[in-house]
């Protein structure tokens, strides 16, 4: 309830739907892109359903290893083994087809949904039960409400009297693409309500913090590129392994922001840091 989601109003129209589904035990598919509080939500799902009083596991699909999906899926004591359960599968477009495969086939076959609630995140839409998270430049025209009640949540956290955005801020505000969604329009927020000491945010403060937001997000795409060996007696791993590496750099040791730019999963990703890392001698220090 103090999350930025229903501080701000952010869940919209989609409140009923998401309260409505908070008691349903049917597997269910959250979507969305980056940022729109697809983690969020499957935490107010889990305390708003019947099942609130029983452990809640996240099994982050992307850090999944052979290891730890054979416990999940195989061991005594594995939390799909044990009633009542919400167990929330985050990132799952990151598993293997494989894995998803038996895992589709361990809740057809042993009725696992009806002992466990099942609850998970991707960004493309399955064919099955699922809640859509629509991406923030959607809703547009919902800017200055969400920026307003935001700012009434900022106002009480930060000791502020903040009135409210100069017209050509909010404007600014409405036309930014938000690449991130939610979680960026939420930083950007709490960053100009910490910086501003007058009434009003300006729009030169707005201005400034969007042009800083873009130069970020432009800067690494096509840095990594630029510096790539072109020696072609070298494999194509340790080309792809110089690849990888450089991206993870550029994006300041962010391995998530990496796959998704490399348009591979963390997963792979960090198969490919491994045998780096394996690769590479000892330091003689």
């Amino acid at each position: 309830s103090n999350s930025f989601y229903s501080l701000s109003g952010a869940m919209g129209t989609q409140d009923a739907e998401i309260n409505a589904l908070a008691a349903v035990r049917q597997p269910l598919f959250i979507c969305g892109e980056p940022g729109t509080g697809k983690e969020q939500i499957a935490r107010y799902l889990y305390l708003h359903s019947a099942l609130v009083n029983r452990p809640l596991v996240v099994a982050n699909c992307a850090l999944m290893n052979d290891k730890s999906w054979d416990f999940l899926l195989n061991h005594y004591n594995s939390p799909l083994n044990a009633n009542g359960n919400t167990v929330y599968f985050q990132n799952f477009e990151a598993i293997p087809e494989q894995w998803s495969t038996e895992l589709l086939a361990a809740i057809e076959e042993t009725g696992l949904a009806r002992r466990v609630r099942l609850l998970f995140s991707r960004s493309v839409r399955p064919g099955a039960l699922t809640l859509e998270l629509p991406p923030l430049r959607s809703r547009s025209d919902e800017i200055p409400s969400l920026s307003s009640l935001y700012l009434n949540s900022l106002n009480l956290e930060l000791g502020k009297q903040l009135s409210g955005f100069e017209p050509r801020a909010i404007e600014m505000l409405r036309q930014y693409p938000w690449p991130n969604n939610y979680t960026q329009f939420k930083n950007l927020l709490r960053s100009l309500a910490t910086l501003t000491n007058g009434p009003y945010i300006r729009s030169s403060s707005v201005a400034d913090l969007l042009s800083k937001e873009r130069s970020l997000r432009s800067a690494p795409a096509a840095h990594p590129a630029a510096v790539i060996s072109t020696d072609t007696s070298r494999t194509l791993e340790s080309i792809i392994g110089e690849v990888v590496q450089q991206t993870v750099a550029a994006h300041g040791g962010n391995r998530a922001a990496a796959a998704r730019q490399l348009g591979i999963s963390r997963t792979t990703l960090w198969r490919y840091l491994g045998k780096i890392e394996t690769r590479e001698p000892a330091d003689p220090t």
